[in-house]
């Protein structure tokens, strides 16, 4: 039998696939074997395996497929088209006894500049296996133990890390490795938001460094850097991402040394956030036309939906208010007393126009729902997720209208996947997730999370396309697969299910969205070695029976300020507490505080 391993100018990326990129069709100018190695426009293709034979044909001379349904390629050892459109392919005489296999082996490295001496001549199921444990150890920095019901939420999430990191380039933190290969800081803050809560905080660092160096001199953090260099199209969340993934990685790393290292760029970044928001508190931003704007960014284009006209977004206030809270505890930790004072009093008084413009143009709009921005008073839930994830102070006023925006969202998107009317979505709704988690609602976390875990694309490869089509054979963009700002947004729900930090209190969370289904199950659910703030969490839940509940919180970590906090294992309040230790108390039979570790106790119901 002969098989033929062709090299044609056709690319991965469809037609409709043409957004930073050109889909369909791939320009191939120059094929040239040197031996049996290709280079194919200065790309290699290195046969591990030696062919039988090798050949090369322009688009003139016929395309390399004639040659090989003839089963006989060119004998030329080179092509040149200038119209791009040149191929060639490896042939490969194999002789099979009944029942026997033969295995090719072909190297394609990524990077060129190293030559042909990288490639080292090993069987493809050794580097396999060698690539494999590699990956194994990496993305074993934190276990999560469940029952066969949650094995496929947990190698979703493991795979979505694998993807994060292979996405990377160099440094930067990308959401694609094809139409999406720039790196924005929106989305480098979720994507470090889950890296550091599975360990890798090394990337972080180098990202958040790296992304500092494009700061210009007035504190103007670009949207987004790819190799053209920064992009400083008017996107005002930039600021407020930046300056959260620093605190972000300190808290993790209680690395104030890095923290030290760029004070000067929170500083200058704070800055211009200010001067932005003086912008929007003139005498004019106090008519009646215009007060629902005062004392916000301005304008902007950061969401898709507003590129066509800027607008007052929401979005782009939730992450500054984040920022300005996360450079007063910066300024704190460093001891810098004046800017702790300074930033303290903006962040208080941004929080303070934030609330009022959000009340304000909800009454003016008769509306019942936060809105992604002031002029269009958007119904967009998963950008008003944001303010949860982020886990914003608004006021009891606020946090009510955030609420029933959430409550209406769970509603429709019920009605979306029950009825069948729908054609199209983005999985960011998995942000959503996180945001359910937050307001209690566990049993609406569990059911989305399991709704938008099955539009995996192909499901077995555990990843997500910016946007998903309900006939996935519909020829329409889709974005980069994986996608891992949607990735991020899934590691960070399924982290968010087991353990999460609330400022408010400033406690950590556990179990408030773990199924109840894998605690009843065995054996159990156990996480080990899992960050947080306060240091690596280990923990299990088990059902000794089903009315009784162990938990076990090992002595890993510092206890947080505001204690632990256990949520019910199951959902119900629990009937009563059997500790064999002071320091865990029960709380309206919903949670219990657990005030100093180790901890061993039973919840009956």
């Amino acid at each position: 039998m002969q098989l033929f391993l062709a090299m044609r100018p056709f690319q991965v990326l469809p037609p409709w696939q043409n957004l930073n990129i050109t889909g369909g069709v791939a320009h191939v100018q120059e094929v040239r074997f040197e031996g049996t190695t290709a280079h194919v426009n200065g790309n290699l293709v290195v046969p591990l395996t030696p062919p039988d034979r090798v050949g090369a044909a322009s688009f003139e001379q016929g395309t390399i497929t004639r040659y090989v349904l003839a089963g006989e390629l060119l004998a030329q050892p080179s092509a040149y088209d200038p119209f791009g459109l040149a191929s060639a392919a490896l042939q490969y005489n194999l002789y099979l006894a009944p029942g026997t296999a033969s295995e090719v082996d072909v190297a394609v490295p990524f990077d060129p500049r190293g030559g042909t001496s990288d490639v080292e001549p090993r069987s493809f199921s050794k580097a396999l296996d060698e690539a494999s444990e590699r990956w194994r150890r990496l993305l074993g920095r934190v276990e999560i133990g469940v029952p066969a019901a949650g094995a496929d939420h947990v190698g979703a999430a493991r795979s979505t890390l694998a993807y994060m990191l292979i996405n990377r380039d160099g440094p930067a933190l990308q959401p694609g490795s094809r139409t999406y290969q720039r790196s924005w800081i929106r989305d480098g803050a979720i994507t470090s938001a889950a890296l550091l809560r599975a360990g890798f905080t090394e990337e972080v660092r180098e990202f958040v460094r790296w992304y500092a160096s494009f700061q210009t001199a007035g504190g103007v953090v670009p949207c987004c850097v790819d190799r053209h260099g920064p992009d400083l199209t008017p996107e005002h969340d930039s600021a407020g991402a930046f300056i959260h993934t620093l605190a972000d990685y300190y808290r993790f790393t209680r690395d104030v040394g890095f923290v030290y290292e760029l004070w000067p760029n929170v500083v200058k970044a704070v800055s211009y956030l200010n001067t932005l928001r003086q912008s929007q508190m003139t005498d004019s931003f106090r008519t009646p036309e215009k007060i629902d704007r005062y004392g916000l960014l301005p304008e902007s284009i950061s969401h898709e939906g507003y590129s066509a006209h800027a607008v007052h977004s929401y979005w782009d206030d939730f992450f500054a208010l984040r920022g300005l809270a996360d450079a007063a505890e910066l300024a704190v930790i460093l001891g810098d007393d004046d800017h702790a004072r300074r930033f303290a009093e903006l962040r208080d008084s941004f929080r303070e126009t934030l609330a009022a413009s959000i009340k304000q143009t909800v009454e003016s709009q008769h509306l019942d729902y936060v809105p992604g921005s002031v002029e269009l008073g958007d119904y967009d839930p998963t950008s008003t997720a944001i303010a949860l994830v982020l886990d914003l102070d608004l006021g009891s006023d606020v946090d009510r209208l955030v609420s029933a925006t959430i409550d209406r969202y769970v509603a429709e998107v019920n009605h979306r996947f029950e009825s069948g009317d729908w054609d199209a979505f983005s999985p960011y709704e998995l942000r959503n997730v996180d945001a359910l988690v937050r307001l209690g609602r566990r049993a609406d976390a569990i059911a989305l999370l399991d709704q938008l875990l099955a539009f995996r694309r192909p499901r077995a490869w555990n990843e997500w396309a910016e946007i998903v089509w309900k006939d996935p054979d519909n020829p329409r963009f889709i974005g980069d697969m994986p996608h891992t700002w949607v990735g991020a947004g899934y590691a960070n729900a399924l982290r968010d299910l087991f353990a999460y930090e609330r400022a408010a209190d400033r406690s950590l969370v556990l179990g408030a969205g773990i199924p109840p289904a894998w605690i009843l199950s065995e054996p159990g659910i156990a996480v080990k070695r899992m960050p947080t703030f306060y240091g690596p969490l280990t923990y299990s839940m088990t059902a000794e029976t089903p009315s009784r509940i162990r938990v076990r919180i090992e002595p890993t970590l510092a206890s947080p300020p505001g204690d632990i906090v256990v949520m019910s294992p199951l959902d119900r309040p629990f009937r009563g507490l059997e500790a064999n230790q002071p320091g865990v108390r029960n709380v309206e039979g919903r949670k219990l505080v657990v005030e100093r570790l180790p901890a061993d106790f039973v919840v009956t119901y």
